[in-house]
């Protein structure tokens, strides 16, 4: 561990992923970016030359809120073949989608993080720069090799950081909100990204004008074309039409907000 070069962490299953190169690492560079990377395996047991990176840069902006900034980062290996990446996320796409279907994997974690900062509040433990914030090990439960990474970090923050964020203001967090209130923060999108990103605030007034045209066009064929296109064809005309408007009204609420319930995706 270093103040001013981090640390790195090899994960591994067999002493022969180490050895060959093919073990993962979560490399952390102060202040606040995590390289995450994994080599693709290619012949048994050897490196194939390929691998994908996740460059993660997670920014602390007041007490209780950070701006998440992420790149996915595929290596082609020694035959040219890209690594298979995050599924659709390594797909080509527009920046906007890319940017507002960002919230499906996000979310995931975000109400936890939300109430659990301030569970440890309350049980005694702070990032307070300065010190005196309490033991990090005292409060979290951490039983897993992978816990590791997490408390390594919160080792560097304590002995090489002073402890915390110097933030500038009140450090307090924001109180702990109700869930509905909470949900409106945590899974705002709008004024948390849209409305500062000019790809996403272009595409959302593309997908408000094609739904309001996609409707008119259903009312249209619906008025015009019952003698060209039959009743048959102008009943599938109409419901595509008014299918496609209710589609684009669906895309138009992710750029506002999106919610995640781990029940409901049980």
């Amino acid at each position: 561990m270093s103040t001013q070069d981090g640390y790195k962490f090899r994960v591994f299953r067999t002493i022969e992923e180490l050895e060959s190169g093919t073990a993962a690492s979560n490399d952390f560079r102060p202040p606040s970016l995590l390289e995450i990377k994994q080599p693709v395996v290619g012949a048994p047991g050897k490196a194939s030359g390929g691998a994908m990176i996740l460059a993660l840069y997670a920014t602390p902006t007041r007490p209780g809120f950070c701006r998440h900034i992420g790149c996915q980062i595929l290596v082609s290996d020694t035959d040219g073949k890209l690594p298979a990446g995050l599924g659709a996320f390594a797909l080509p796409m527009p920046k906007w989608l890319l940017h507002i279907t960002a919230s499906l994997f996000l979310n995931q974690d975000a109400l936890f993080l939300h109430h659990q900062e301030k569970i440890m509040r309350e049980r005694g433990y702070e990032a307070r720069h300065g010190g005196g914030g309490g033991n990090y090990l005292d409060t979290a439960y951490t039983p897993t090799p992978s816990d590791k990474n997490v408390i390594t970090f919160r080792g560097w923050l304590q002995h090489r950081a002073g402890g915390g964020v110097p933030w500038v203001g009140s450090p307090e967090l924001p109180p702990r909100s109700a869930r509905s209130d909470a949900n409106k923060i945590v899974f705002d999108v709008y004024d948390s990204h849209v409305k500062d990103c000019r790809y996403c605030l272009a595409a959302l007034k593309n997908v408000k004008r094609a739904r309001v045209a996609s409707f008119v066009l259903a009312a249209a064929i619906a008025i015009a074309r019952p003698q060209i296109l039959g009743p048959t064809g102008t009943a599938l005309s109409v419901a595509g039409s008014a299918a496609l408007g209710c589609a684009l009204g669906k895309l138009k609420k992710m750029f506002y907000t999106y919610e995640f319930s781990h029940a409901e995706n049980d």
